[in-house]
C-alpha cells in the first residue's frame, strides 16, 4: 500500500468520525431523519455562522 493510500484512509476515518459527532449532536442514535426536509435549516444555520465568521461568499445556493 502507498503513502497516498495510508494518509487518504487516515483522512476519511477523520471525516467519517466528525461527521459521527456532528450528527449525534443533532439527533438521537438510531432516530429516522430526512436529511432532504433538514437541509433547508442546516443551510441557514450554515449560511449564519458563516456571515458571522465574515466568511460569507454572498452566494446563494438553492434547496431543490
Amino acid at each position: 500500500m502507498s503513502c497516498v493510500c495510508v494518509v487518504a484512509d487516515l483522512v476519511i476515518m477523520q471525516v467519517s468520525i466528525l461527521t459521527r459527532e456532528w450528527v449525534l449532536k443533532r439527533w438521537v442514535e438510531g432516530e429516522q431523519v430526512s436529511l432532504l426536509a433538514e437541509l433547508p435549516a442546516i443551510r441557514a444555520k450554515n449560511r449564519a455562522e458563516r456571515k458571522r465568521l465574515g466568511m460569507d461568499s454572498g452566494e446563494e445556493v438553492k434547496d431543490s
